[in-house]
């Protein structure tokens, strides 16, 4: 008993969790540490003591870990106060705790992550993900296939029933779950450049913006990139033209082959018995025309 004692201490967290005190003894492991001890357990013997020991030690080292990681990086919350909290898991179960290493959010979820800038984090029940607080209360509660991941502007993409939309972070669904695919290297590198995000719906190309609206609906069986010059190719009933980040027509669709415009603000396309060159405006600047190399 005088083993179970010393290893043990006197406190339980009772959800089976174990803190480091500052003090360690020569061997590197705690002096004292907390931890919860099954009710009916008996300590027979050293051996089981050991073993017991042994089991908390390691998720206190993960613990610790966890704090060196997570520790200076409080978000703050809508309200204004700080978010410091660490997501911890225990029998497939997560949930959160602070700094002192109290429970404070029970464990509840599927699934941790750390709080965002906009004090929520993605959370999990029953294989469908939503958002919490950091009070543990649901702020869109879970029906979505995938993490709710906000960017800057406070907007996530949703699925549901395998189509896709556009959320904020009050739960208000700016963009009703309609596309097939929702871009997420668009949605992940254009936000700083204040670009268009491509999406499909029915196998045709549109576009959104990062309002969560839709700019351009979708109409173009293909659809390129916008160039520096502000000009997408697009294909409809296999005839190649222009639009702008408006989704007008700025060059009609009429080649049967198109090329993004250089930053020079030349495109290649192709005509009838060869390749031309235009500018900007569609207008030929090179002639005469070319065959393709």
């Amino acid at each position: 008993m005088a083993i179970q004692k010393r290893l043990f201490g006197k406190k339980c967290l009772g959800q089976g969790f174990a803190i480091l005190t500052h003090r360690m003894v020569h061997t590197g492991l705690p002096e004292e540490l907390e931890c919860r001890m099954p009710p009916a357990l008996e300590m027979r013997d050293a051996l089981s003591a050991v073993r017991e020991f042994r089991l908390a030690a390691a998720f206190t080292i993960g613990l610790v870990l966890m704090f060196a990681g997570f520790l200076g990086n409080a978000v703050a919350a809508p309200d204004g106060s700080a978010v410091d909290l660490v997501p911890v898991c225990l029998n497939n179960q997560c949930g959160y705790i602070n700094t002192q290493g109290k429970l404070v959010i029970p464990l509840n979820f599927d699934l941790a992550r750390n709080f965002d800038a906009h004090g929520l984090v993605s959370a999990a029940e029953n294989g469908k993900y939503g958002s919490i607080n950091a009070r543990g209360k649901w702020v869109i509660e879970p029906r979505f296939y995938y993490e709710l991941k906000f960017n800057a502007n406070g907007l996530a993409i949703i699925n549901e029933n395998k189509k896709e939309g556009v959320i904020n972070t009050k739960g208000e669904i700016l963009i009703e779950p309609r596309f097939t695919v929702i871009d997420r290297k668009d949605w992940e590198q254009n936000f700083a450049t204040d670009r268009l995000v491509r999406v499909l719906e029915d196998d045709k190309n549109g576009f959104i913006n990062f309002k969560g609206q839709v700019v351009i609906p979708p109409r173009f069986d293909e659809m390129g990139e916008f160039s520096e010059v502000g000009l997408a190719v697009v294909r409809e009933n296999e005839k190649y033209g222009y639009i702008n980040t408006q989704g007008k027509v700025m060059i009609p669709l009429i080649f049967k082959s198109a090329e993004e415009f250089t930053a020079g603000g030349l495109a290649r396309v192709g005509l009838d018995g060869g390749w031309d060159y235009i500018n900007t405006t569609g207008k030929s600047v090179i002639s005469p025309k070319f065959e393709k190399n």
